[in-house]
This record gives structure tokens, sequence and C-alpha cells, in this order.
């Protein structure tokens, strides 16, 4: 039985291929494969149609997988470089997945990449499913850059992503994608999109603890969005900075709870009736906690905005709203509050268009 591999060869092969394959008797450590990379690894597309096959530059299955400083691995469209299943990954050298390609599939797996910044793809870079991904093995946090209209990072279960100084949005894409997931966004330290329709993090069906700082300029971008379920929770501990015209900080349907503990920046809006918004719900039934940190509404934004039968509960922190904009726009259900609200002077010349701490309807 085959428990040890070196490769220090170059294999070549076309689409729907495996350059190296190891799957070892069981998970357990005794029980594992030892493979070491050292080599050029190349494999084509995978295949699609009536006889698929999958491309892969290394398939470690119960596997403990290290690729040394000499391993080089090109993977072609839908191609993973590496596909993790009950395996521990260390991976030095180079890949190449640039070419519509993903970096990594794992599952029940832990991945260290001392790979550096991770380039654009057109395509999703990481799979996360209960698995951790550690992207800051050579010691410096890295930088994701996410193509537009792709996904940094898909994540399932209860899954890490580590080491990981900023992430860059591209137009109509998402940093984080979560699905069924329990996530915990600590050692990502920004999210930053410039570009129009960008979302930080998505969840559906999910619980997240954001500890991101997201930082949104591009219109209708969205920061946070969740739509899940109790018990599911999402618990907002990230600096929010918004300045696109229509963007929210955190949209949410379903009715997962929503607690805010961080500081809110929202931008002037220069359309009252597409304001920037920093908490916003219009279906479900999300009950939303300000618990602590300051909101800063500019002119013609608003804090937090809610129509729906669900509780808006301010408990501590502070809401500046500047003159024009509106710090709760709260519509049904109900809304208490225990913070300190400060409004400024209204001088705008405009008729009706004071500014207001709370506005209730029904």
């Amino acid at each position: 039985v085959l428990t040890g591999m070196v490769n220090n060869s170059e294999i070549t092969l076309g689409d729907g291929s495996v350059g190296l394959y190891s799957k070892g008797k069981g998970s357990a450590t005794a029980d594992r494969n030892t493979v070491t990379n050292n080599g050029k690894i190349t494999v084509g597309k995978k295949i699609t149609g009536t006889l698929p096959a999958p491309s892969v530059g290394i398939y470690s299955e119960n596997t403990n997988l290290t690729t040394g400083i000499t391993s080089d691995i090109t993977v072609g469209e839908d191609g993973i470089a590496f596909y993790g299943k009950h395996s521990d990954i260390t991976a030095k050298g180079t890949v190449n997945f640039n070419n519509k390609g993903v970096l990594a599939y794992l599952e029940n797996s832990n991945f260290v990449s001392y790979l550096g910044n991770i380039s654009p793809t057109q395509n999703t870079m990481l799979y996360l499913k209960n698995s951790t991904a550690q992207m800051d093995g050579a010691g410096a946090p890295v930088d994701m850059t996410v193509a537009d209209g792709y996904t940094g990072a898909y994540v399932e279960g209860n899954s890490r992503l580590t080491g990981v100084r900023k992430i860059t949005l591209g137009r109509n894409s998402n940093g984080i994608f979560l699905q069924n997931a329990n996530f915990d966004s600590t050692g990502i330290t920004e999210i930053v999109g410039t570009q129009d329709n960008a979302k930080g993090i998505l969840g559906i069906n999910s619980s997240l603890l954001n500890k991101t700082k997201i930082s949104l300029s591009g219109d209708n971008s969205i920061g946070i969005y969740s739509n899940a379920n109790t018990p599911n929770a999402v618990v907002n501990e990230g600096k929010l900075e918004l300045s696109g015209k229509e963007t929210l900080g955190v949209f949410l349907k379903g009715s997962q709870s929503f607690e805010n503990k961080a500081d809110i920046s929202i931008a002037d809006s220069s359309d009252a009736q597409n304001p920037t918004i920093g908490v916003y719900t219009s279906s479900g039934t999300s009950p939303i906690t300000l618990t602590s940190g300051n909101i800063e509404v500019g002119v013609k934004s608003i804090g937090v905005y809610s129509t729906t039968n669900s509780p808006v509960n301010m408990t501590g922190g502070t809401l500046h709203v500047k003159d024009e904009g509106m710090g709760i726009y709260k519509q049904d259900g109900s809304v208490s509050v225990a913070g300190n609200i400060i409004v400024d002077p209204h001088t705008s010349t405009t008729p009706n268009t004071e500014p207001v701490g709370v506005y209730a309807v029904n």
C-alpha cells in the first residue's frame, strides 16, 4: 500500500485530467498518505457535457500534502489547483489558476498558503466546506482581488478564512458567499468596494459574526446581505463606511436577528428619494438591535430603515443625524430608544426636509 510519495517530475496533461492523485486509508493521522510535490504540473480545463470530467492539479484525500518552493501548478478553465478532502495542505511554490480556474476546493480540510497575494480569476477562488484556509503562511497577510461578476470565497458549515489583509471587490462581485454556514470573519481585516453592485459578505441560511471593516463607495452596493431564519444571527463588530448612491450597509431578509456593535458612517446622499442607508429591511421579521457604536447619518441619508412587523431597539451607542437626514425610519412593529440621538440644526431652505431622530408609522 502506497502511503508516501515525492514528485520531482514535470507532468503535463490535457483536459479532464488529474496531475497527482492521493487517497489514504482513512482520515486518522496514522491512516493518511504523505505526499510532496516539487515538480511542475499542468492540466487543462474541466470537461462538461455527456461525459464530464474534472481537471485537478493535485487531488488529496486523507492525505498530508506539501508543495515545495519549486512546485509549479497550472490549471485551465474550471480546473482546481488543490482539491482537499479530510486533508492538510501546505502550499508553497507557484500556482496559476487565472485562466478561469479555482485555487482550492476544500472539504473537512486545512489549507495553509505561502503563495502570497491572490489575483483575480473569472471563477470562485476558494471553496471552503467545514474547512480552514490560512492565507498568510509566509508571514504577511495577503490581498485578494475579486473579478467582476465573481466571488472571492464560497463558505459552508464551520469554516474559517484568515490571513487576509484586504479583499477588493469588482463590479457585481461578492467577497464572501455563505451558504448554511456559521462564520466568524476574524482574520479578514478589510473589504473594499469602489465598483457598483458589489457585496462584501452575502449570507444564505447562515450565522455571521463580522469583525471586518467594510468600505463601499460604488453605487447599489451592500456591505452585509443576509437571508436566513431563526436561530441564525448576524452580529456586526466591523466598521461600515458607506458612500455609494443607494448603497446599504446591512440588508436583511428572513427572520434572523441582527445586532450592531460597531461604528457605521453613512455619507451624504444626493437624492433623498434614493438614499444611502445603514441597516435596511422591508421583508421578513428580523429584529434589529443597536447595542453600541456610533452611527453617523449624512445629509438626506437614513440610519435604520425597517418596514417589517418586528422591533428596532436602540439600547446603547450614539445616533448622529445631519440636516435633512433620518436616524430611524420605522413602519409597523415597534421601536425603542435608550441610547443617545443627536440631531443637527435644520439649515436647509428646502421645504419639508427637517432632520429627524426617529420617524414612526403605525
